[in-house]
Protein backbone atom coordinates (compact mmCIF):
# COMPACT_ATOMS: atom_id res chain seq x y z
CA UNK A 1 0.00 0.00 0.00
CA UNK A 2 1.25 3.23 -1.05
CA UNK A 3 1.26 5.54 1.47
CA UNK A 4 0.82 10.10 1.01
CA UNK A 5 3.50 11.80 1.21
CA UNK A 6 2.58 13.91 4.01
CA UNK A 7 2.68 11.39 6.80
CA UNK A 8 3.72 11.83 10.70
CA UNK A 9 6.77 9.80 10.25
CA UNK A 10 8.35 11.52 7.20
CA UNK A 11 11.22 13.46 8.80
CA UNK A 12 10.64 17.66 8.92
CA UNK A 13 12.90 18.21 5.52
CA UNK A 14 10.70 15.70 3.78
CA UNK A 15 7.73 16.63 4.76
CA UNK A 16 8.25 20.20 4.50
CA UNK A 17 9.28 19.50 0.90
CA UNK A 18 6.14 17.07 0.41
CA UNK A 19 3.77 19.64 1.13
CA UNK A 20 5.82 22.55 -1.07
CA UNK A 21 5.22 20.24 -4.21
CA UNK A 22 1.58 18.63 -3.34
CA UNK A 23 0.36 22.43 -2.76
CA UNK A 24 2.21 23.76 -5.72
CA UNK A 25 -0.11 21.12 -7.90
CA UNK A 26 -2.95 22.07 -5.87
CA UNK A 27 -1.95 25.72 -6.87
CA UNK A 28 -1.36 24.63 -11.06
CA UNK A 29 -4.85 23.03 -10.84
CA UNK A 30 -6.42 25.94 -9.44
CA UNK A 31 -4.73 28.35 -11.74
CA UNK A 32 -6.06 25.78 -14.85
CA UNK A 33 -9.24 25.59 -13.83
CA UNK A 34 -10.30 29.18 -13.00
CA UNK A 35 -9.14 30.22 -16.65
CA UNK A 36 -11.31 27.39 -18.40
CA UNK A 37 -14.48 28.38 -20.04
CA UNK A 38 -17.61 27.51 -18.26
CA UNK A 39 -18.78 24.75 -20.79
CA UNK A 40 -15.16 23.64 -20.68
CA UNK A 41 -15.25 23.08 -16.70
CA UNK A 42 -18.48 21.09 -17.12
CA UNK A 43 -16.85 18.48 -19.59
CA UNK A 44 -13.70 18.51 -17.29
CA UNK A 45 -15.96 17.58 -14.39
CA UNK A 46 -17.77 14.60 -16.66
CA UNK A 47 -14.50 13.42 -17.15
CA UNK A 48 -13.87 13.50 -14.20
CA UNK A 49 -16.75 12.33 -12.58
CA UNK A 50 -16.79 9.40 -14.96
CA UNK A 51 -13.33 8.55 -13.57
CA UNK A 52 -14.14 8.84 -10.65
CA UNK A 53 -17.05 5.77 -10.65
CA UNK A 54 -14.64 3.18 -10.90
CA UNK A 55 -12.37 4.51 -8.03
CA UNK A 56 -12.21 3.94 -4.42
CA UNK A 57 -14.41 6.41 -1.87
CA UNK A 58 -11.22 8.15 -0.97
CA UNK A 59 -10.33 9.05 -4.39
CA UNK A 60 -14.02 10.34 -5.16
CA UNK A 61 -13.92 12.28 -2.04
CA UNK A 62 -10.50 13.99 -2.86
CA UNK A 63 -11.55 14.94 -6.12
CA UNK A 64 -14.89 16.22 -4.97
CA UNK A 65 -12.96 18.19 -2.54
CA UNK A 66 -10.28 19.76 -4.76
CA UNK A 67 -13.16 20.52 -7.29
CA UNK A 68 -15.02 22.15 -4.67
CA UNK A 69 -12.22 24.27 -3.67
CA UNK A 70 -11.61 25.57 -7.41
CA UNK A 71 -14.99 26.55 -7.41
CA UNK A 72 -15.41 28.52 -4.58
CA UNK A 73 -12.00 30.25 -5.54
CA UNK A 74 -9.75 28.68 -2.64
CA UNK A 75 -5.88 29.18 -2.34
CA UNK A 76 -3.84 25.72 -2.22
CA UNK A 77 -3.62 26.17 1.65
CA UNK A 78 -7.60 26.01 1.53
CA UNK A 79 -7.92 23.37 -1.02
CA UNK A 80 -5.21 21.03 0.77
CA UNK A 81 -7.54 21.39 4.40
CA UNK A 82 -10.38 20.28 2.17
CA UNK A 83 -8.50 17.63 1.22
CA UNK A 84 -7.48 16.43 4.38
CA UNK A 85 -11.22 17.08 5.51
CA UNK A 86 -12.06 14.29 3.14
CA UNK A 87 -9.07 12.07 3.61
CA UNK A 88 -8.43 12.51 7.50
CA UNK A 89 -5.12 9.97 7.00
CA UNK A 90 -3.77 13.05 4.97
CA UNK A 91 -1.36 14.85 8.09
CA UNK A 92 0.43 18.40 7.64
CA UNK A 93 0.95 21.59 8.85
CA UNK A 94 -0.99 23.52 6.48
CA UNK A 95 -1.48 26.92 6.62
CA UNK A 96 -5.08 28.55 4.97
CA UNK A 97 -3.04 30.30 2.32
Amino acid sequence: MVQSPLVAETNPKERAEAEADVKNRIQQFLDLYRFLPVEHKAQLQGAVDAYCEGQDKRTRELYKALFAAARDGKGPGEALSGLMQADPGIQTDASGT
